[in-house]
């Protein structure tokens, strides 16, 4: 089962990407016992194809993204809104959106309300 953390995470994606995740999703190919982890990853591509990017600016969007804190990704994913892009540049809005994230959980320590730390929460 999901601890607190992974419940709340996936309760805050977009509700196709938590029907994907349901439907699609298996946790039992996780050799490390880090399913959090290989859910994030599912999630994460699963979220960036959502976006509707091209080739070389979803690679872009993946490397961006999975190079980022887990909580970080987190918030990104439940919270970013690709159709408020006045020019079409999703990846642009995305990276600047994933750069205030990140200044705002630096900043304040690591937490980010709606968002809790898992970091030695053991998984899954």
């Amino acid at each position: 089962g999901l601890d607190e953390f992974g419940t709340s995470f996936l309760t805050q994606l977009p509700e196709d990407v938590q029907n994907t995740i349901m439907a699609e999703f298996d946790p039992r190919g996780t050799k490390d016992g880090n399913v959090f982890g290989r859910l994030l990853g599912f999630a994460r591509a699963v979220w960036i194809q959502r976006l509707g990017l091209d080739g070389a600016s979803k690679q872009d969007a993946q490397v961006m993204l999975r190079s980022q804190p887990e909580e970080v990704q987190a918030k990104v994913m439940s919270q970013f809104d690709a159709s408020g892009t006045k020019d079409g540049n999703i990846l642009a809005r995305l990276q600047g959106f994933v750069r205030a994230v990140s200044n705002r959980i630096s900043s304040s320590g690591g937490a980010v309300a709606g968002v809790g730390t898992f970091a030695g929460a053991g998984g899954l």
